[in-house]
C-alpha cells in the first residue's frame, strides 16, 4: 500500500488544481467570442457519447454548454479527488492500527507470564484490519481509475474547447473540410471512448479478481492462524497437565521427606532422653566424688588447723598465704603464657606488615621511576625543550620567538624553508638546496638536469663544494640544537648560524677554496625600523609590568598574587633513600588574571628535590594551580629552603623545610606538690605525664637527685635512700615511683605515678 503512488499527490493533478476553470477563460477567449460558426459544424456534442455530431444554430450556446459541461466535469473530478483523498486517509489510519497490533503482538509474546486469549484477540483484530487494509487499498485503486476516467474525460473536453475554437478560425476557409475532420475526430473518439471502455471493464475484473484472491488469502490465513492457536492451546493443556503430575510427585516426596523427618525427630527426643539420663547419673556421682574429696579436704584443712594451734601459729595467716601464693603462681602462668602468645601475634604482624612495607615501597620506586622517565620525556620541561628545538631546526633564523609583540603576521615562507614547484626544476632559493642536501647527504644532483652555470668543476659558485658545506652546516645547526634540548633550561641558544661569504674569499672559481667561506646561510628579511621599535616597545613593556603594582576598581593590590597550600611544604620524619612526594596548590589571590612560572630548584638541593608542573596559562582570580614535589633525601640532615618561583606581579617563593627523625621530650609539671593535706601513717598519689613529640623512641629513667629534688631529704636518708623495686619501681623514702623506667614511642605518652606515705 506504501508503494502506491495516490493520485491526489501526482503532478498532473497539481497542474489541473493551477490552471483556470473554463469558464474563467471563456470570458476572455477572442476567438471563441467573435467566430461566428456556420449552422453545418456543431463541435459541442463531441464527447456526449457515440452518436454522430450534430449542428446547432447559436454558436454561443453551443460553447455555453460546453463551459456548462467542463464545470460539470470539473465538480466530478474535485469530488473525486475528495473521495480518493479521504480514501487514502482511511489507509493511513488501518496501516497506524495494524503497526500498533504488531507491536502489542510482539510485546504479547515476550510478556512472562503470556496472555494468550489477548494475543489470540489481538491477532484475529489484526488479521480483521489486514483484510480491511487490502479491500481499502482495492477501492483507493478504483478511486484512482475512477479519477483517471475523470480527468480524462476533463482533458478531452478541454481537446473540444480547443478544437472548437481552432475550428472556428477555419470554419470560414475550409467548411467541408472541417465537416470531414469532425467526423474522423467524431470516429476517432468513439474508438478511443471504445477502447477506454474496454479498459476500465477489464481493470474492473482485475480488481474484482485481485480482491477475491486477497480474501481467499487471508481467510487462508486466518484459517492457519487459528489452527496454529488450537494446536499452541493443546500443547499448553500438555505442558500444564505434565506440570501438574510432577506438582502432584513432588508433593508426595515432600509428605514422605516430610514423616521420615518427624521420625528422625522422634528418635532423637527419645535418644535425648536416655542421654539426659546418663548424663543426670553422671553429674550425680560427680557430685558425690566432689563432695567426699571435699570432706576429706576438710578434714586435713581441719588436722592441719589443731596441728598449727598446736605449734602457735595463726592458722588463718598460713592458709591465706599458701592461698596467695597459688594465685600469684596462677597468675605468672598466666602472664607467661600472654606473653609468649603476644610475642607470637606480633611477630606475625611484624613480617606480615614487613612484607607489605616491602612491597609498598617497591611500588613507590616503580612509579617514582615511571613518573620520572614520563617527565623526562613528556613533562612540562621536555615539550618545552621539543618545542624549542623544533623551532630554532625549522626556521630561517633559528629562534624560538618569531614576534615577541603579537602584532605582525609572519608569511610561513619567509620564517620557514619547504619545497615549492621550483624545486627541481633548477629555481629553488638556495636555502631550500641546503635543505634538501642535508636531509638527503648521499644524493648528488646529475649534471645533466643542472643549469649550465653548476655544471662541472669550473663554474662561479661550485655545485660540489656548496652541497656539501651545506649539508655539514646543516648537520652541525642539528646537533647543536639537540645538545641545547637535552641541556638546562636557563642555557640561552644561539640564535643563527654563524654568517659566511657567498662566493669563496679565496679564489672566486673553479673548485678551490673549500671550507666554510664557500656558502652563507641565507636569512629572513630583516625588520624595518618601525617592526623593530615595536618589538623593543613591546619587550620593555612587558619587563615593566613584572613586579608593577595591579590596580582593579581603584584598588592597588599589595603582596603575594598567589598563596599555596599548605603553606610551608614539609617533609618530616624521612628516612635516606625514601622519595617522598606532595602536592602544593597554587592559587590566584589577586584582582585579575595571572600566571605563574617555576624559576628554579635551588641549585644545593637540586639532587634531591624535583619539581613537576604544567604550564597553567592565565588563571583567574580564585582559580589554583598545582605542584608536584619529589624529595629523594641523600643524607640524614634538615633541609630548609624556598622554591623560587615567578608571577606577572613579581616574585613569590614557597618554603619547603625537610625534617630528619628526632626525639624531644617534654614533662607535663615541674614540681609535684602534695601540699599540706597529707598527714602521718596516709597516703596521696601524684601522676605526671612523660612527651615525646618526636619520631625515635626514647628510654626513660626517673632517679633521686642528690642536689636536693626532694624536699624531704633528711627524711630519705633516715628511711634509707632509693631502693628499686622488682616491678620496676623505685622508692626514695617516704615517696614510691611507679613506672620509673620504660620506654616511650615515637609521638608517644608516659605516665610516672608518685605515691607519698609518711
Amino acid at each position: 500500500v506504501e508503494d502506491r503512488a495516490v493520485l491526489s499527490d501526482s503532478q498532473v493533478i497539481q497542474n489541473a488544481s493551477a490552471r483556470q476553470t473554463y469558464a474563467e477563460s471563456a470570458g476572455s477567449h477572442k476567438v471563441i467570442s467573435t467566430t461566428r460558426l456556420g449552422g453545418s459544424f456543431s463541435p459541442g456534442k463531441r464527447s456526449t457519447g457515440l452518436s454522430p455530431l450534430k449542428a446547432q444554430p447559436n454558436p454561443q450556446r453551443l460553447l455555453d454548454s460546453v463551459v456548462a459541461k467542463i464545470d460539470r466535469k470539473r465538480t466530478g473530478y474535485e469530488r473525486c479527488m475528495l473521495e480518493l483523498q479521504q480514501a487514502g486517509e482511511l489507509v493511513k489510519s488501518l496501516e497506524a492500527e495494524l503497526r500498533e497490533l504488531h507491536d502489542e503482538e510482539l510485546e504479547l509474546e515476550a510478556r512472562n507470564p503470556p496472555a494468550p486469549e489477548r494475543l489470540r484477540k489481538v491477532q484475529r483484530w489484526a488479521a480483521e484490519r489486514a483484510l480491511a487494509l487490502q479491500v481499502q487499498a482495492e477501492l483507493v485503486e478504483e478511486k484512482q481509475l475512477e479519477l483517471i476516467s475523470v480527468e480524462a474525460s476533463l482533458r478531452q473536453a478541454e481537446k473540444d474547447l480547443d478544437f472548437m475554437a481552432d475550428a472556428q478560425e477555419e470554419s470560414e476557409l475550409a467548411q467541408s473540410q472541417a465537416m470531414s475532420l469532425a467526423s474522423g475526430i467524431a470516429a476517432d473518439l468513439r474508438d478511443w471512448e471504445e477502447r477506454v471502455a474496454d479498459a476500465l471493464l477489464d481493470k474492473r475484473e482485475y480488481v474484482q479478481e485481485r480482491i477475491e484472491a486477497t480474501s481467499e488469502r487471508y481467510q487462508d490465513e486466518a484459517d492457519r492462524l487459528v489452527s496454529a492457536a488450537e494446536d499452541a492451546r493443546d500443547a499448553a493443556r500438555a505442558r500444564l497437565k505434565a506440570s501438574m503430575d510432577k506438582i502432584k510427585k513432588s508433593r508426595a516426596g515432600a509428605e514422605a521427606a516430610a514423616a521420615a523427618q518427624q521420625a528422625a525427630r522422634r528418635a532423637a527426643v527419645m535418644g535425648l532422653k536416655g542421654s539426659l539420663t546418663a548424663v543426670r547419673e553422671d553429674v550425680a556421682a560427680k557430685a558425690r566424688l566432689h563432695q567426699q574429696k571435699q570432706k576429706q579436704k576438710r578434714e586435713v584443712h581441719e588436722k592441719q588447723f589443731q596441728d598449727l594451734l598446736e605449734q602457735g601459729l595463726n592458722p588463718y595467716e598460713v592458709h591465706r598465704k599458701k592461698d596467695l601464693e597459688r594465685a600469684a603462681a596462677a597468675a605468672r602462668r598466666a602472664i607467661r603464657d600472654n606473653i609468649a602468645a603476644r610475642s607470637e601475634e606480633i611477630a606475625k604482624q611484624l613480617a606480615a606488615e614487613e612484607l607489605l612495607h616491602a612491597k609498598a615501597a617497591e611500588q613507590r620506586e616503580r612509579g617514582r621511576l615511571v613518573e620520572a622517565q614520563f617527565q623526562r620525556e613528556m613533562g612540562a620541561s621536555a615539550l618545552e625543550a621539543r618545542t624549542e628545538a623544533y623551532m630554532r631546526r625549522n626556521t630561517t633564523q633559528h629562534t624560538t620567538m618569531l614576534d615577541p609583540t603579537g602584532h605582525l603576521d609572519p608569511n610561513p615562507s619567509d620564517v620557514t624553508t619547504f619545497k615549492t614547484a621550483r624545486f627541481g626544476m633548477g629555481m629553488a632559493e638556495p636555502r631550500l638546496l641546503d635543505k634538501m642536501t642535508g636531509r638527503h647527504p648521499d644524493v648528488s644532483a646529475k649534471e645533466l638536469l643542472m643549469p649550465d652555470k653548476y655544471r662541472g668543476g669550473g663554474g662561479e659558485l661550485g655545485l660540489s663544494r656548496r652541497f656539501s658545506h651545506g649539508a655539514s652546516l646543516r648537520r652541525d645547526a642539528d646537533d647543536a640544537e639537540d645538545v641545547l634540548a637535552l641541556g638546562a633550561l636557563g642555557d640561552a641558544p644561539p640564535t643563527t648560524l654563524p654568517d659566511t661569504d657567498t662566493h669563496g674569499s679565496s679564489g672566486g672559481g673553479g673548485g678551490g677554496g673549500g671550507g666554510h667561506a664557500a656558502w652563507k646561510v641565507l636569512e629572513t628579511r630583516k625588520l624595518t625600523k618601525l617592526e623593530a621599535d615595536a618589538m623593543e616597545v613591546a619587550k620593555e613593556r612587558h619587563r615593566k609590568t613584572i613586579g608593577s603594582s595591579r590596580v582593579m576598581m581603584g584598588r592597588t593590590f599589595a603582596g603575594d598574587a598567589f598563596m599555596s597550600t599548605p603553606a610551608v611544604l614539609e617533609f618530616k620524619d624521612f628516612e635516606v633513600g625514601q622519595t617522598y612526594t606532595a602536592k602544593v596548590s597554587i592559587t590566584n589571590r589577586s584582582y585579575e588574571k595571572n600566571t605563574y612560572r617555576v624559576v628554579q630548584v635551588p641549585p644545593e638541593h637540586g639532587n634531591v628535590l624535583e619539581v613537576l608542573y604544567k604550564l597553567p596559562g592565565y588563571l583567574a582570580t580564585g582559580v589554583s594551580g598545582e605542584l608536584t614535589v619529589n624529595f629523594t633525601p641523600k643524607v640524614n640532615e634538615d633541609i630548609d629552603t624556598e622554591l623560587e618561583m615567578l608571577a606577572d606581579t613579581g616574585p613569590f617563593t614557597v618554603p619547603i623545610r625537610c625534617l630528619t627523625k628526632k626525639a624531644s621530650m617534654a614533662v607535663s609539671t615541674q614540681l609535684v606538690d602534695f601540699g599540706p593535706g597529707v598527714t602521718l601513717a596516709e597516703s596521696a598519689s601524684i601522676t605526671f605525664t612523660l612527651t615525646n613529640s618526636g619520631a625515635l623512641d626514647v628510654e626513660y629513667a626517673v632517679s633521686a637527685d642528690d642536689g636536693g629534688g626532694l624536699e624531704d631529704d633528711a627524711s630519705a636518708d633516715r628511711d634509707g635512700g632509693s631502693e628499686p623495686l622488682a616491678d620496676g619501681s623505685l622508692r626514695v623514702g617516704p615517696f614510691t615511683l611507679r613506672n620509673a623506667t620504660g620506654r616511650v614511642a615515637g609521638y608517644g605518652t608516659a605516665s610516672v605515678s608518685v605515691n607519698f606515705a609518711p
